[in-house]
This record gives structure tokens, sequence and C-alpha cells, in this order.
């Protein structure tokens, strides 16, 4: 069972730092775009979006198949599991959420505004959006973290 457990928990910090690498290579800065004007397609711009919507979804996949392993979801005991860990689920939903305004902020300025992906930066209040964005993916990549952490560090919580 520990080899199980082991395998979950390489599982979960594995798809932590793959969705760390995606989020970092798959958006767009100003710096990033040559001076010849490289342009992002509406079909790209969704492809990318649906890329980091799944690799963040499945690290919180990820946590949950970690937590079936305890001894309260063995015995059908969820609410345990609710209390004890829905500051990180919480933060895991806040992230989705604000991930989700930020692309489609960026998805529907440049749709409608007939502008280039990567002219979002100048839209009113963007910049802020996408450090709220990117602030909050911190927040969950701690929670996943710490969710992990907190189920290790009570070890009567994993079923034997």
């Amino acid at each position: 069972m520990a080899q199980n457990l082991t395998f979950k928990l390489a599982c979960v910090y594995f798809f932590v730092f793959l969705d760390i690498l995606l989020q970092t290579v798959t958006d767009p800065f100003p710096e990033s775009v040559p001076s010849g004007g490289a342009t992002v397609s509406v079909p790209q711009a969704l492809l990318v979006f649906l890329g980091q919507l799944l690799s963040s979804t499945t690290v919180s996949i990820s946590l949950s198949i970690l937590l079936a392993e305890t001894k309260a979801a063995t015995h059908g005991n969820y609410s345990l599991i609710g209390r004890e860990f829905w500051p990180n689920y919480a933060g895991i939903g806040v992230c989705l959420i604000i991930m989700l305004v930020e692309k489609l902020y960026r998805l529907v300025g440049s749709v409608f505004s007939g502008d280039d992906y990567i002219d979002v930066w100048n839209y009113p209040g963007y910049t802020f959006v996408f450090m709220c964005f990117k602030l909050s993916t911190l927040v969950q990549y701690a929670c996943v973290l710490h969710g992990t952490n907190h189920l290790l560090a009570q070890p009567h919580l994993i079923s034997e």
C-alpha cells in the first residue's frame, strides 16, 4: 500500500511540475514576440487555454486521487476529508475561476477588437488580471502541496 501511495504522491508532484512548465511556456509576453510581429490566432489561443485548463484540472484530480487513499474515504466518511482539506479545495477552485476570467478577458478582447492576441497587454486592467491569475496559480500549488504534506504528516489518515 505504501508503494501505491508513493506512486500517487509522485504523480501529484509531477503534475504540479508539468503545470508550472506549461503555464510558463505558453503565456505570451510582449517581450517574447519577435519584432516581425508573430501573431497567435484565436484557435491557437483556445488550444493553449484548453491545455492550461486541463493541466490545472489534472493537478486537482491527482490530489483527489491521493486523498482517496485515506481511511475516511475508504470508509465513506467524506465529511472528514471535507473538514480536513476544505482550504485546499477552496484555493484550487478560486484559482480555476481566476484562470477562466483571465483567459476569457484575453480571448474576448482579441476577438471583438480585432487586435492581435498579444495586444491584450494594452487593454485597461489586463496586467492586474494577469498578475492576479499568476498569484492564484501560486496559491493553487501551495494548496496542493500543503494538502499532500498535511496528509503525510497525519499517518492516522492514511489507510493501511
